[in-house]
């Protein structure tokens, strides 16, 4: 399934950049033993100036996310 003009889904799905801020953070979280698959989206749901309360990471695992201050909802919830 492709994203078009009309697809509401895809409405949804940004692509962050993978910045400085970024590394930094994916290095912390490495070093805490988090996955390389996790840092990238742990990040991009962090509170940050742009959205200073975070952002919702809608997952199958939330789990994976506890303690890591990012706001982890079950695609079933």
């Amino acid at each position: 399934m492709g994203c078009s003009a009309t697809s509401k889904a895809c409405a949804v799905i940004r692509i962050e950049a993978f910045d400085t801020d970024a590394a930094v953070t994916a290095t912390e979280l490495l070093r805490f033993g988090h996955s390389w698959a996790a840092v990238h989206a742990i990040h991009a749901a962090l509170p940050s100036p742009t959205h200073p309360t975070g952002r919702y990471l809608v997952t199958l695992t939330p789990k994976t996310y506890a303690g890591t201050g990012v706001q982890a909802v079950h695609t079933d919830q």
